[in-house]
């Protein structure tokens, strides 16, 4: 596995497991709009960071 491939993984399975804990956390009814608004930002600077990523090493 190239380093790409392994960087992609690791960066695809963070995300991943942050959206689960997103959707357990909501479901329970214990996150405040405040840390939904910092959870969805967390989210969304590992997805840019995935799509770069895969970006730079598509050229």
């Amino acid at each position: 596995m190239s380093y790409v491939d392994q960087l992609t993984s690791v960066m695809m399975s963070t995300l991943a497991n942050s959206a689960r804990l997103y959707q357990r956390y909501d479901s329970e009814g214990i996150m405040t709009d405040l840390i939904k608004q910092q959870f969805n930002q967390t989210l969304e600077v590992q997805a840019k960071c995935l799509s770069s990523i895969l970006e730079q090493f598509a050229k």
